[in-house]
C-alpha cells in the first residue's frame, strides 16, 4: 500500500489553539481536527539534534495571499499574540484508507514561535516565515526569585516578612544600653544584595539570609535576628551551628521557642531558638510582635511578618560580657517535599500525589524525582501557580516511562564495602533561584551521572544505564554518494585516568572533604603517566558514592571514537542517546555499539547520525559492579605515549649590532614526517651547574618553550665561561614526557660590545675604562664620566639597569640612575663603584629600556664593559 507523510501543527494561543497540517483536506489526529492547508504550509528541511542542552532553531514556510481574510488561518495568527507561544509539530506516516492515529510518528517537535516575518514582493506570492525556537528554549531562562518585599507579595499581598530586611541593613543598634555601657557595643550588617531563594534537598546545610534583627528589654539586653532558612515547608530543622559550635543537634518543633546552651554562658539562660518550617498558612511569632511593640526607635515585628512559604529561624540572645557579641549562623536538616509522579493517579502513577498541591507532596532525596518535580515547576502553595522554582514544562512533554526508569535506577540498593546498602543515586545539598534553568537541570543530571539532552525540543535525562540498541545500521543503509568519517581520536583531549575532588561530608559537620582519589591503573600505563581532573560532588554526602561517580567519569572520558555517516530512512527511529548496532565491512566490525550523540533529518529522509563508541560492559554500573568499590579490570583505549626529545646542545657566539654575546644552540631530532610529532611544545630548564658536570641546576631556574616541530633554536644572553645545566620534555595539553637527563655545556668566553646603536637609541661613553685603587678599595678612574644612555622619539621614561660582575666576588654598588627627563632627546645616567682587588677584572652590563612611538616597552640598546684594576 501507499503510505502518506503529513506535518501536523498545534499553535496554542491565549484564547484558541490553531491546528494546521499539510494535507489538502481536513485530517483528525488525537481528537483534534486539523486545517488542510496543503501547499500553503511547508514543511521545514531539516532538523538538527544533539545529545546535549541547547536549544536550536527552525523555519516553516506559509502562503499568506489571504491574511487580510479574517478567517483565514493564516489571518487569525497574525491578528493574535503569537510572540512565545507553545507549538507542536509532528510528521506522522500512514497508509492511504487509514488515519493519522492509525500511524507512527516519525517526528515529535515542541517550541515557541520566536518570530514572524511577513514578506509582500510583486508578482510573487506572500509568505510568511515562522522562526520556531526550540521548546528548550525556556530551560535556558533564568526566573530569578530573590527573598525580597515584591516578590513575597506577588504571592501573599499583605505579607511582609521580607519588608525589613533592606531597610535594616547595614545598620547599627546598640545592645546593652547600661550607662557605663551606653554604646559601646552595637551589631552590624553588610550591606549585601538581596539574596535568592534557596531550595533545599535531602540533607542540606545552608547559612540562611539576613531577615531582620532587633534589640529590646531592660537596658536593651535582647538581641533577636530572624534569619530565612528554605523558601519552601521544610521536613525538618534539626542542627545549628553558631559561631561554627554545632549549639542544636535535634529536631526543632514549629513555632516552638526553646532555650539551648551555648559556649561561654555559664549554665545560665543565654540563648533562644524559635523555628517555623514553611508551610503556607504559617503567622507571625507572637513573641516578637510583643517584644517590638511600641518601640519608637526599631521598626516592630507585626502579624503581617509572616514569611508565608518562607522556613526561618528566631535566634535570641541575652547580653553577657562572656559570650562573643558576634555571631555566625549555619543551619541543617532535611529539606523540601517532593512531588511524586509514581504516586500521582492522574499522572501515569498510582496515589494522591498532586503536583499542584503542596500538601500531598513527601520527602524523598531521589535525584530523578527532583528533576521532574523541577521541570514542571514547584508551586508555592495550592491556590497560587507562581513558582519560586522550576520551570513549568508540561507534564505530558516527559513520557512517564523515561521518568520511572531513572526514578528506580536512583532507588536501587548498592552494597557498601563495608556492608549494608545504599541508594545508587540521591541528593542532598542546596540549589538556588539566581541560576538559570539548564544550570540547575545539568547539575542535578549531573550528580546522577546523566546528561540533560535535546530530544524534540523537549528535555531528556539520559541516565547511563545498558541499554538495548534500538536497531543495526549496516552499510547497506548508507545514502550512496555521502562520505563515511571516522575520528578514532575526537575526544582525545578530554581523556582522564585519575579523578579527584570534594564531597558534602556528613562526618565533617557537612563541610566539603576530599573523597579517596580514583585511579583506574591500566588508563595510567596506557596514558604514559597520570591524566588528573578535578570533579567536585556539590549534591552528594557519601564519600563511597562519590568514588563510584567519579569511577564513571573516568570511564566516559574514555570515549574517544566518533562516527559521522548519512543514512537511509531505515534510520529514522534513532534519537539523541540512542544506543545501535553499527556493522560495518568498510570498517571490519560487527555489532559495533555506537550512542547517537547527534542526529540530523533531512526532509528527503535521510538521517545523518554523529555516533559515539560505547563499551557497555565499562561505561555503565549495574548492581553487580557497584556492588564492590574497588575499580573493575577494563580494557584500556591507550592514548600514544609522549616520548622526551633528543637534543643536542652547543655553545655558540651570537653577534648582534656590533656586540658579541655567550648562547646556546638546541639542535632537535625531529622525524622526516612532521605529521609524526605528537607534542605540541617542547621545554628546556635550564641553569648554571655547579661545576662538576652531573649535579644538574644549582641556584636560580629558568624555563621556557617552543614549538615541537623547530628543528634548531638559539638562546641568548648568558655570563661567558660559565658551565649550565640543559634538559628537555615533550608536553601536549596537560600530559608530559619524562625529563632528559641533564646535558652540560659551557658558554663562550667573548662577552665584549661597543656602544649599541638601535633606531635612534645611543649609548655614550666606549672603551675599556681603567679602575685603580688598592686591595681594600678602589674606584673608577674617571666618576665623571658615566654610562649615559640617549633616547631618541621614546614616550614616556626612559629606564635602564647595570649588572656588574666581579671575576674575585668582590662586592659592587650600583648608585641611583638619575631620571630621564621629558625632553627629546632624553638621557638617564648613572655611576659605578666596587671593591676589587689588585688586578682583577669586572665585567659591566648595562641595559636600556622605553616607551616607543607605538606605546611597546623595548630593548633600545645593551653595552658591556670591561674594567681593569691596577
Amino acid at each position: 500500500m501507499t503510505q502518506r507523510a503529513v506535518w501536523f501543527l498545534d499553535i496554542t494561543l491565549d484564547s484558541e489553539t490553531l491546528r494546521w497540517c499539510t494535507s489538502t483536506d481536513d485530517l483528525t489526529l488525537d481528537s483534534h481536527t486539523y486545517t488542510g492547508l496543503g501547499d500553503r504550509f511547508k514543511a521545514p528541511e531539516d532538523m538538527k539534534r544533539t545529545a546535549t542542552l541547547k536549544s536550536e532553531k527552525l523555519t516553516l514556510e506559509f502562503d499568506s495571499s489571504n491574511q487580510l481574510v479574517n478567517a483565514d488561518p493564516i489571518g487569525t495568527l497574525l491578528d493574535s499574540n503569537w510572540r512565545r507561544r507553545p507549538i507542536r509539530l509532528r510528521l506522522v506516516v500512514f497508509e492511504w484508507g487509514e488515519t493519522p492515529d492509525d500511524g507512527e510518528t516519525y517526528e515529535d517537535e515542541r517550541g515557541i514561535i520566536y518570530n514572524l516575518v511577513d514578506t509582500i514582493q510583486q508578482d510573487e506570492p506572500s509568505t510568511l516565515e515562522m522562526e520556531i525556537e526550540s521548546g528548550l528554549l525556556k530551560f535556558l531562562e533564568r526566573r530569578k526569585s530573590l527573598r525580597t518585599s515584591a516578590s513575597q507579595k506577588a504571592v501573599y499581598p499583605d505579607d511582609e516578612g521580607f519588608d525589613l530586611a533592606i531597610q535594616l541593613k547595614n545598620t547599627e543598634i546598640p545592645w546593652r544600653t547600661k550607662n557605663k555601657k551606653e554604646g559601646t557595643i552595637q551589631k552590624t550588617w553588610p550591606d549585601d544584595k538581596p539574596a535568592p531563594r534557596h531550595l533545599c534537598l535531602g540533607e542540606f546545610k545552608t547559612a540562611g539570609s539576613f531577615v531582620a534583627h532587633f534589640t529590646n528589654g531592660q537596658q536593651r539586653k535582647y538581641l533577636q535576628e530572624v534569619r530565612a532558612v528554605a523558601d519552601h515547608e521544610l521536613t525538618e530543622l534539626n542542627k545549628i551551628w553558631v559561631n561554627g559550635d554545632l549549639t542544636v543537634d535535634e529536631p526543632l518543633v514549629h513555632g516552638v521557642r526553646k532555650l539551648f546552651r551555648i559556649k561561654g554562658d555559664k549554665g545560665e539562660n543565654r540563648f533562644w531558638v524559635t523555628y517555623y518550617d514553611g508551610r503556607p498558612d504559617q503567622t507571625a511569632d507572637s513573641y516578637l510582635i510583643s517584644a517590638t511593640a511600641g518601640d519608637s526607635e526599631q521598626p516592630e515585628w507585626t502579624s503581617n511578618h509572616r514569611l508565608r512559604g518562607v522556613a526561618y529561624v528566631i535566634l535570641e540572645h541575652l547580653w553577657d560580657s562572656d559570650v562573643a557579641q558576634d555571631f555566625t549562623y549555619d543551619f541543617g536538616g532535611k529539606g523540601a517535599k517532593l512531588w511524586d509522579r509514581s504516586k500521582d493517579t492522574t499522572e501515569g502513577g498510582s496515589g494522591t500525589h498532586r503536583l499542584d498541591d503542596p500538601s500531598t507532596w513527601e520527602y524523598t532525596t531521589n535525584n530523578r524525582i527532583a528533576i521532574e518535580h523541577y521541570r514542571c515547576g514547584i508551586v508555592v502553595n495550592a491556590s497560587s501557580s507562581h513558582m519560586w522554582f522550576g520551570v513549568g514544562e508540561d507534564v505530558d512533554a516527559i513520557p512517564y516511562d523515561e521518568f520511572e526508569e531513572g526514578k528506580d535506577h536512583c532507588d536501587e540498593s548498592v552494597t557498601l564495602k563495608a556492608g549494608g546498602t545504599q541508594k545508587r543515586y540521591e541528593v542532598n545539598g542546596v540549589l538556588t533561584s539566581d541560576l538559570s534553568h539548564d544550570k540547575v537541570l545539568e547539575r542535578l543530571a549531573e550528580n546522577m551521572c546523566s546528561d540533560a539532552i535535546e530530544r524534540g525540543g523537549r528535555l531528556a535525562i539520559w541516565t547511563p544505564i545498558s541499554r538495548t540498541p534500538v536497531m543495526t545500521l549496516t552499510d547497506s543503509d548508507l545514502v550512496r554518494g555521502e562520505p563515511t568519517k571516522i575520528k578514532p581520536g575526537e575526544g582525545l583531549s578530554d581523556m582522564v585516568n585519575t579523578v579527584s575532588g570534594t564531597f558534602i561530608d556528613p562526618d565533617n559537620e557537612l563541610e566539603p572533604n576530599d573523597y579517596p582519589e580514583m585511579t583506574v591503573e591500566a588508563y595510567v600505563v596506557a596514558d604514559a603517566g597520570e591524566i588528573e581532573e578535578t570533579y567536585d560532588q556539590e549534591l552528594e554526602n557519601s564519600g563511597e558514592r562519590a568514588q563510584r561517580k567519579a569511577a564513571l567519569w573516568i570511564e566516559k572520558s574514555r570515549r574517544i571514537v566518533e562516527l559521522e555517516e548519512v543514512f537511509e530512512i531505515s534510520a529514522r527511529a534513532i534519537r539523541p542517546g540512542d544506543w545501535y548496532y553499527r556493522t560495518s565491512a568498510l570498517r571490519g566490525f560487527t555489532e559495533k555499539v555506537f550512542e547517537a550523540k547527534e542526529v540530523k533529518r533531512l526532509l528527503n529522509g535521510s538521517v545523518g547520525i554523529t555516533g559515539l563508541e560505547v563499551y557497555p560492559d565499562q561505561l555503565v554500573w549495574d548492581e553487580e559492579r557497584a556492588q564492590d568499590i574497588v575499580y573493575p579490570t577494563v580494557t584500556a583505549s591507550p592514548l600514544p605515549q609522549l616520548t622526551a626529545p633528543t637534543v643536542s646542545v652547543t655553545a655558540v657566539e651570537v653577534s648582534s649590532g656590533g656586540a658579541s654575546y655567550p648562547g646556546f644552540e638546541f639542535e632537535i631530532t625531529l622525524p622526516a614526517d612532521l605529521d609524526d610529532v605528537l607534542a605540541e611544545y617542547n621545554e628546556v630548564e635550564m641553569g648554571a651547574s655547579d661545576g662538576s658536570g652531573s649535579g644538574g641546576i644549582v641556584g636560580r631556574v629558568e624555563n621556557f618553550v617552543f614549538d615541537a616541530t623547530v628543528s634548531a633554536i638559539e638562546y641568548s644572553p648568558f655570563l661567558p665561561s660559565q658551565e649550565y645545566a640543559f634538559r628537555f620534555r615533550s608536553r601536549l595539553g596537560k600530559r608530559f614526557s619524562d625529563w632528559t637527563s641533564f646535558v652540560y655545556e659551557t658558554s663562550t668566553a667573548n662577552f665584549n660590545s661597543t656602544n649599541g646603536d638601535q633606531t635612534g637609541f645611543s649609548l655614550s661613553s666606549s672603551g675599556t675604562s681603567t679602575w685603580s685603587g688598592n686591595d681594600t678599595g678602589i674606584q673608577t678612574t674617571d666618576v665623571g664620566d658615566p654610562l649615559v644612555f640617549t633616547a631618541l622619539g621614546a614616550t614616556g621614561k626612559v629606564s635602564f639597569q647595570i649588572t656588574l660582575v666581579s671575576e674575585d666576588g668582590g662586592p659592587i654598588t650600583i648608585n641611583n640612575p638619575t631620571a630621564a627627563d621629558d625632553s627629546d632627546p632624553k638621557t638617564i645616567s648613572t655611576t659605578f663603584s666596587a671593591n676589587m682587588t689588585s688586578g682583577s677584572e669586572a665585567l659591566a652590563q648595562a641595559i636600556c629600556t622605553a616607551v616607543d612611538a607605538n606605546g611597546e616597552v623595548r630593548q633600545l640598546a645593551r653595552a658591556v664593559r670591561l674594567f681593569n684594576t691596577l
